[in-house]
């Protein structure tokens, strides 16, 4: 015997009362503990691994690193994609596994294939870094440090020593990146003609700072009982200790390094700058940890470096840039949105009912359903993010739909003069399975999103788990707490006067039976009977196949929806071979060119390590940070490519406007394994692009060859000395970059360690007489000039090499024109490379956010599917047969027809959020399907005929049906505005809906009671064709 869960609530209302007390409460304490955050927190499993090898070029760690590397990795399982970015002395691998593998397990897998490959790689080198990727790419905040009194490298060294320290104990504060100054080391400047008067060569000063590299445990000794460690000294702990260290020589004599070396406390060559407004600067980029509130972190940031401003007199603190103001906002913002939805969905249903009691009962519903879900939110581990918060704003309009249409109901059972208690019995009972179904069909369309592969997944995983959730509990509300309030609060109707909205005479009505009647027409003289509802069908797919087949192709694709905002940012590219303070140079001039730009607030220009394996070692980035958009007469866009017309102007730079992520705005890789064949595939791509009206300043990242010095020993003779050729590699490092490796000697100082460069000193610049030069230490113990065993001549060679899958990889870049949508851009590529194909051996595959939107879109679809299924599913269980869940499934398509057109009225493209809307428009539109064909089945069960049952029910059904759209469109009109921060993230979702909603529900009332008819139809073939019993309809699920 079914449960009626109402008529339970109504006689014990004290529990219903007491659970949904105990879950506000709890729910409330859950906003306020939620961590409020710009993206969903995710953990991805994709490890980085570092490796290094001083002055070995791109081309050389190919083959002695990167290559096996990569073959050892192929057997990992679980391994999807495998990166590589090749430069002077480093490879840098990203590994992504796939969604199913823990990211720790990811990271063990890792860490054993590197220990296990570590044998075959070089011996020098250095160990590698295995550490999982870091995905928070914004910085909660950008701070520039300036002084009128500290040069550049003293900042930098009140920053190591004192301010990063200080900043890190901040809770929530994760890593925190310096940008531009230097690093402290001990200079040790080799004088290369006291080195061969003496009979030294370079590898005697390494191995004597090798030596004294580390103190030592030494064991352990008894004292009194108490062990007493023991420990071997050596490491120097001064400047000073370095003077008298010992060198031997070949000979067996030695000689103090101060003989043969200037010794100084000093500071790198910058391998990155930082400006602000034209001014060099030492900038701070910190980033939230892993679930940390990031605006609560920002406040304790702000309160913090304000402590250090009132201390660190001698630096000054700018804040450059924050993302807490942003996501501060938009959480007020959406709030405010979501409290404007629910006042005007409430509004709505005064109107419809005209019944202050009624309002009153939908009015406590609406927050009895949102409240109790930030528990849930908080249980899964969810934040407030602009994911989470975009489920909770389209919620609001459907939370209540349960609520009104049992509201609606016992109206209709009043006015037939039941007393209020058989009235709220007999409407709870009469709709139970009709309310169940609508909220376990947008249950069901939802909840598989959280269940998404990749990225996009992750993404989904807490706006599908939002919004399921928060449909659950407003069915419990409906079912638990709306009929109790109703017969606590609502009077009888006055006996005797049912309403006569939706009846016979009604509009609706003689449209309705024109739509499922039969009709006589006169066509050459003969008379023809038409089957209306055939018509009416006809007309219904044509409604909708005209916007996808006329429209939708015409509307662009994306992401994310482009946003007014106050930033800009921009790769600045230069030629290979530029050095740092080149690169700053530029930037200044930059910043002259842009000061004079009345939009343009200030200008931030950096290199550094934000981005580790940036595709272009010769790049650098620059910020802008714009005024509000409402004090200036320019869009961001706008003002984005007028900017962009003042750097094409500038010489020997090429700039490319980037986007959210750090990424151009379009990116394509072409892979391969014959180098020449990809390059010719790359240049022939770019200049195709380039000729497209889509793009602007189309970018081929080929591997520029640079010029280098090539030194060829002499095997023979290298090998009758016994001078071995780490040994040479070792000289030439000296004499050009530096001998920095890990295993020199380090000094101690104010509790940092503080590395030793070795390093020969020069009065000019290096030339190649100086390396010519460089003493060589042969078996015999005597020295000779590297000239003697080698020869040295010009040469070239890449300046970088990036690789995917065990394959060379280019990368292909560009802008977009205007409003064009990024999937717009790929489907030209496409169209062209389908006229043009590649060559043999070479594949294409979308990177960046091109990339990001392919893989959103692909899971979509794959996520609509699984929601469809799971939507038959349960209609099948609750309908008992596939007839019924079939006629819902196939009106479902009207949902999105007018939400086509709304995105092409506005000048909206199809995008994240409008996808997200348009999966909503699908369970509302299966909604009022359910809502006329249970009640359909239940007359036919009462003896109707189907086509008298299916008018009574569109009849009966059109008010609830039409109230619940009004009530979802008036809480979506204030989303739709796009006002605030995020506004324009959310309003395109809003559009759609909106669109839709309003053309579905006049087809719906139309096109469902046509479309039952025939289905009707069919299930009564099918049922006297397999020969059995005909029945009038499925059962009707209880509540």
């Amino acid at each position: 015997m079914a449960i009626n869960i109402s008529k339970w609530s109504i006689e014990r209302p004290a529990v219903g009362i007491a659970l949904f007390l105990v879950l506000t409460a709890m729910g409330w304490l859950s906003l306020t503990a939620l961590p409020v955050n710009r993206f969903p927190e995710m953990e991805v499993p994709v490890v980085t691994v570092m490796l290094r090898q001083q002055a070995a070029s791109p081309s050389d760690l190919e083959i002695q690193v990167a290559q096996k590397v990569e073959e050892a990795f192929e057997d990992i399982e679980g391994l999807e994609r495998l990166d590589a970015t090749l430069g002077d002395g480093s490879v840098i691998l990203n590994a992504e596994f796939a969604a199913h593998v823990s990211p720790d397990v990811a990271l063990e897998r890792i860490q054993a294939t590197m220990t296990a490959v570590r044998i075959q790689l070089p011996a020098n080198l250095e160990e590698p870094s295995i550490a999982l990727a870091n995905i928070r790419r914004l910085a909660i905040a950008t701070y520039a440090l300036r002084s009128d009194q500290l040069s550049l490298p003293a900042i930098s060294r009140r920053v190591d020593d004192h301010i990063r320290p200080a900043l890190e104990k901040v809770p929530g504060v994760g890593r925190i990146v310096r940008v531009g100054g230097s690093e402290r080391e001990i200079g040790v400047w080799l004088q290369q003609d006291e080195m061969i008067a003496r009979g030294l060569a370079p590898q005697d000063v390494s191995r004597a700072l090798r030596a004294v590299s580390d103190n030592r445990a030494s064991g352990t000794m008894k004292t009194n009982g108490f062990d007493q460690p023991i420990r071997t000294v050596s490491a120097p702990m001064s400047v000073e200790d370095l003077d008298t260290l010992a060198v031997r020589t070949g000979a067996g004599s030695s000689d103090r390094l101060s003989d043969i070396a200037r010794i100084e406390d000093a500071w790198s060559e910058p391998s990155g700058f930082a400006t602000l407004d034209a001014d060099p600067i030492v900038a701070l980029a910190i980033f939230a940890e892993k679930r940390a509130n990031e605006v609560e972190t920002f406040e304790q940031i702000k309160s913090a470096v304000q402590r250090l401003d009132d201390t660190e007199t001698a630096v000054q603190f700018t804040l450059l840039d924050e993302n807490a103001s942003y996501i501060s906002n938009n959480f007020t913002g959406t709030m405010r949105t979501m409290a404007e939805g629910a006042l005007c969905t409430i509004a709505v249903v005064f109107l419809f009912l005209r019944d202050r009691r009624s309002t009153l009962i939908a009015a406590i519903a609406l927050p009895l359903a949102v409240i109790p879900t930030f528990l849930a939110m908080e249980a899964l581990g969810f934040s407030l993010n602009l994911v989470s918060l975009l489920g909770l704003t389209l919620a609001i309009g459907l939370l209540v739909d349960d609520t009104i249409v049992e509201i609606e109901n016992v109206t209709r059972h009043r006015e037939m003069g039941k007393t209020i208690w058989r009235a709220v019995i007999d409407a709870t009972e009469e709709i139970g399975g009709s309310v169940i179904a609508i909220s376990l069909t947008v249950v069901a369309v939802f909840l598989p999103l959280a269940f998404v592969e990749g990225l996009p997944g992750r993404y989904f995983r807490e706006f599908g788990l939002t919004v399921a959730v928060a449909t659950l509990l407003s069915l419990l509300v409906a079912r638990v707490i709306t009929p109790m309030l109703a017969v606590a609060l609502l009077t009888p109707g006055p006996p005797g006067k049912p309403r006569k909205s939706g009846g016979s005479h009604g509009i609706y009505s003689q449209l309705l039976r024109l739509s499922i009647g039969r009709k006589t027409v006169s066509l050459g003289g003969k008379r023809i009977h038409l089957d209306m509802t055939l018509v009416t069908l006809a007309l219904g797919l044509l409604s909708v196949a005209v916007p996808f087949l006329a429209v939708l192709p015409t509307l662009p694709r994306g992401f994310i929806p482009t946003e007014d905002g106050t930033r800009l940012a921009f790769a600045i590219d230069m030629a290979d071979g530029a050095s740092v303070s080149s690169m700053m140079q530029k930037s200044v001039e930059i910043a002259g060119s842009l000061k004079n730009d009345p939009d343009v607030q200030h200008i931030y220009a950096y290199r550094g390590d934000l981005n580790v394996g940036s595709p272009n070692p010769q790049a650098f980035t620059v910020h802008l940070m714009l005024t509000a958009p409402g004090e200036r007469n320019r869009t961001r866009q706008q003002v984005a490519a007028d900017v962009t017309r003042q750097l094409a102007a500038i010489a020997d730079i090429r700039s490319s406007e980037l986007g959210l992520t750090g990424s151009r705005q379009f990116s394509l890789t072409l892979l391969g394994d014959q180098p020449g064949r990809l390059e010719q595939a790359s240049d022939n791509l770019s200049s195709a692009m380039a000729a497209m009206p889509e793009f602007r300043t189309v970018t081929s990242l080929s591997p520029a060859l640079r010029s280098e010095l090539q030194i060829t020993p002499d095997r023979d003779l290298v090998s009758e000395l016994g001078i071995s050729l780490d040994a040479l590699s070792d000289a030439v490092r000296v004499a050009t970059v530096g001998d920095i490796s890990h295993e020199l000697a380090h000094i101690d100082l104010q509790g940092r360690r503080v590395s030793v460069r070795v390093r020969v000193e020069a009065e000019d610049d290096i030339d190649i007489s100086l390396i010519e030069g460089m003493p060589l230490r042969t078996a015999d113990g005597n020295v000779v000039p590297l000239v003697a065993v080698a020869e040295v001549v010009a040469g070239s060679g890449p300046s970088e090499i990036i690789r995917r899958d065990g394959l060379r990889r280019i990368d292909i870049t560009a802008d977009l024109q205007g409003a064009v949508s990024s999937g717009t851009a790929l489907s030209a590529v496409m169209t062209w490379i389908a006229d043009n194909p590649l060559p043999k051996g070479i594949s294409l595959q979308p990177a960046g956010e091109t990339l990001s939107m392919q893989d959103f879109f692909s899971s979509f679809h794959r996520a609509v599917l699984l929601g469809l299924a799971a939507v038959f599913a349960i209609l099948l269980v609750l309908f008992g047969n596939p007839f019924q869940p079939l006629t819902i499934l196939l009106s479902l398509p009207l949902a999105l027809s007018g939400g086509i057109l709304a995105l092409a009225l506005t000048g909206n493209g199809v995008t994240m959020p409008v996808l997200i809307g348009a999966l909503m428009l699908m369970g509302i539109v299966a909604k009022n399907a359910i809502l006329i064909v249970d009640l359909s089945g239940q007359l036919i069960r009462q003896g109707h005929a189907p086509r008298e049952a299916v008018v009574t029910a569109a009849e009966r059904r059109a008010r609830p049906v039409i109230m619940t759209t009004a009530a979802m469109i008036a809480g979506m009109v204030p989303v739709s505005l796009g006002f605030g921060d995020g506004g324009a993230f959310r309003a395109p979702m809003a559009i759609v809906v909106i669109g839709g909603l309003v053309a579905s529900t006049a087809l719906s009332l139309l096109f469902v009671p046509a479309l039952f008819l025939r289905v009707h139809a069919l299930q009564i073939l099918c049922t006297r064709l397999v020969g059995a019993t005909p029945r009038t309809s499925a059962t009707q699920p209880h509540g």
